[in-house]
This record gives structure tokens, sequence and C-alpha cells, in this order.
């Protein structure tokens, strides 16, 4: 095997690995870390624990895949080990006739599928889950909007924050809520019993703005 055939195969290894990766890291941060939070324990545990913790995010994120909104990533991050399976399968089949040429094909047939994969399984999960966290960490009006202007797409993702321990990620989505319309009047009904007085008077105010609105339209 030639020196260029050698690097051609191993990058198309390292960018299969890394496609897989990326599906276990979106998988492993909607399972395991929280927004507004402190997440050093869970990416140590990430980072070390990474063969291990490959598996427990795939069992849990299929487990959990309705809560954590994670039914499409999951789906498609299975598609992936499938396609991996079947391409070691091949090519373990494979005869060997002293070229590698067929099975350097293979590969980079199988890579163009897994990135296809992972573009369509991911891309809905990146831009959510991107603008959540541009929310947290940064709730202007334009940064609220952007994730209002998502609407159904979005709305199990702010339901979720409205679960987060910390008070004010909990005013963050009420003010989401507020800039969804008719959309989010359920969830803000339900936010008037939360314990957090801050919670309770945004939701109050925007659920009024809301019902007014939809009044005068």
């Amino acid at each position: 095997m030639s020196d260029a055939i050698f690097f051609l195969a191993l990058g198309l290894v390292l960018i299969q690995a890394f496609i897989l990766a990326a599906f276990y890291f979106t998988a492993y941060q909607r399972l395991f870390f929280t927004l507004g939070a402190t997440n050093a324990v869970p990416f140590v545990l990430f980072l070390v624990f990474f063969n291990i913790g490959y598996l427990i995010a795939f069992i849990a994120g299929w487990a959990r895949c309705d809560a954590r909104q994670l039914g499409r990533v999951m789906v498609f991050w299975t598609f992936e080990m499938f396609v991996v399976v079947g391409e070691v399968s091949l090519l373990a089949n494979m005869p060997s006739n002293g070229s590698e040429l067929p099975q350097l094909v293979l590969s980079i047939i199988i890579t163009a599928v897994m990135l296809s994969l992972c573009i369509a399984g991911l891309k809905e999960a990146y831009r959510v889950d991107g603008r959540l966290r541009m929310v947290v960490n940064d709730p202007t009006d334009a940064n609220i909007k952007c994730v209002a202007e998502l609407g159904t797409t979005m709305l199990p993702h702010v339901e979720r924050l409205l679960e987060n321990p910390y008070a004010p990620i909990r005013v963050i989505a009420v003010k989401c809520l507020g800039q969804m319309g008719t959309l989010g009047i359920a969830l803000l009904q339900s936010s008037l019993e939360d314990e957090d007085q801050a919670v309770v008077t945004q939701a109050d105010k925007l659920l009024a703005q809301v019902q007014q609105q939809t009044a005068s339209a």
C-alpha cells in the first residue's frame, strides 16, 4: 500500500469516527448537561470515559428520546452505526487481489453516505441547541426572538428550560414563550404556578399581552 492510499484511508476512518462522535456529543449534552449550570463533572466524564460513555449515551438516548427530544438524532445515529458495521463486514469479506482500490472506493462511498446522514440528522439539533445556548448566555431581545421564530420546532426545548432548577433560566424560557404567540399560551399558564415569583410575574405579564394580541387580531 502506498503512503498516499494509506493516509487517504486513515483520513476516511477519522472522518467516520468524528461523525459518530458528533452524534455522541449531541446526545450526551442533551442528556447530562444543564443549561446555565457548571457542567465540569459531566464534561470530564464525557472525555475520560468516552468508550463507556458512548454506550451509556446510546442506551440512555433511546430510553429518554421523547423526554429529551432525541428521536431524530437517535434514529440517524443508529443508522450510522449500522453503516459502519456493514462497511467493516464488507471489507472483511472482500477478496484480496493485491489492489486496495475496491476497498478505498467502498470507504469513500460509505463516508459520503455517513456525511449525508450526519447533516440530515444533526442540522436541526445543532441549530436548536445553538440558539438555546445563545439565549441562555445572552438573553437579549434579539436572541429571544431567534429562539421563538423556530416555533413548534423549539417549543418542546423551551418547555424543557421551564424544568431548569435555576429561576433566571425559567424566566428566559417564559420570555421566549411570550414571543411565540398563541403557541406558548399553555406553557405560560402552567408557569403561573412556578415557585419563583419572578417567573410568575413575567408569565402573567406576557400571558396578558398574548391574550390581548389574540383578542384584537
